[in-house]
């Protein structure tokens, strides 16, 4: 579905507007995730294209039905405008399920390559895209931890270009992994983690 128009003209719409709407699929409990379609994700070590990155604006039910569906925002993480698209969702859909927390089976490395905010730091409890996936032998629960690189920098007595030593920063948590690409909720953060940051396999 796609919104169409604020009930009120509005050219942006916040948590309470109410708006009209076409094209909606059948949703049994009444509920919409609002999102807006972004650049496609690439891997930054491969150049593959990993997939397309949505950024999730909130939560729409309806209200009443007619010629045009009217819908009321009653989430919002981002300000809503026309054109943005809907999808069925339910109450459950937004909860993390029971997961049993474990090392990955092999040893990975990837990267923190998007989120669903469209931000670029992230803290604990926020939601990241990762550039590993199935085919990378990851599984929902499994465990990362995020590794900042070292850096660049010049030593001041020799004048010469030296590299920093890299550190963990946190851990993040794969709950919906697909076949090139996976959803992970960080779990413990240090320092805010950012794009392109690695993620990797802990050590026992």
């Amino acid at each position: 579905g796609q919104v169409v128009a604020g009930i009120r003209d509005d050219v942006v719409l916040g948590k309470h507007d109410r708006f009209f709407a076409a094209g909606l699929p059948t949703s049994a409990t009444g509920l919409y995730r609002v999102f807006r379609m972004a650049e496609s994700v690439i891997d930054p070590d491969t150049g593959e294209t990993l997939g397309s990155q949505t950024i999730d604006l909130g939560t729409a039910r309806i209200v009443s039905e007619g010629l045009m569906t009217t819908l009321e925002l009653v989430t919002s993480h981002r300000e809503v405008s026309r054109g943005d698209l809907l999808v069925a969702t339910n109450a459950e859909q937004n909860k993390l399920s029971h997961f049993t927390l474990r090392r990955p089976i092999q040893d990975v490395t990837g990267r923190i390559v998007s989120s669903t905010t469209g931000l670029g730091e992230f803290s604990r409890l926020d939601t990241v895209m990762l550039s590993l996936g199935k085919r990378d032998r990851l599984r929902e629960g499994d465990v990362l931890e995020i590794w900042r690189p070292g850096q660049l920098v010049t030593d001041p007595t020799t004048g010469k270009l030296v590299t920093t030593p890299g550190e963990p920063i946190g851990y993040v948590m794969a709950y919906r992994v697909y076949d090139k690409f996976s959803h992970g909720l960080i779990l413990e953060c240090r320092q805010p983690a950012q794009i392109y940051d690695y993620v990797r396999r802990p050590d026992a």
